[in-house]
């Protein structure tokens, strides 16, 4: 994916993605042309990057030490939010059908 894409994804700018992909030191392919490239797994790690700080309200310093200390726990609880919010959107799709 491209930084745009992931940018979408998250519903944030562009210079996030960039700041969140240096701060972390994750590492991301570049083209020849120099743009970024984002597999699935890094957009994983960003997933958890935005959760802690956008969602829960951690500042970089937190994350970080959030990261270090409990990724496997992080990574479960992001996984099971996005599992409930698609359950949820499916559960209301559902009962906008039937009214």
């Amino acid at each position: 994916y491209t930084i745009g894409d992931v940018s979408r994804l998250f519903r944030v700018n562009i210079s996030h993605i960039r700041f969140w992909t240096n701060e972390f030191g994750l590492k991301v392919r570049t083209t020849r042309k120099g743009e970024r490239l984002y597999p699935p797994e890094i957009i994983q790690e960003l997933r958890m990057i935005y959760h802690l700080v956008k969602e829960r309200g951690f500042t970089l310093n937190g994350a970080k030490t959030k990261l270090r200390e409990n990724k496997k726990a992080e990574l479960e609880a992001v996984s099971l939010k996005q599992s409930l919010q698609s359950l949820r959107n499916q559960l209301l799709e559902i009962r906008n059908q039937l009214a």
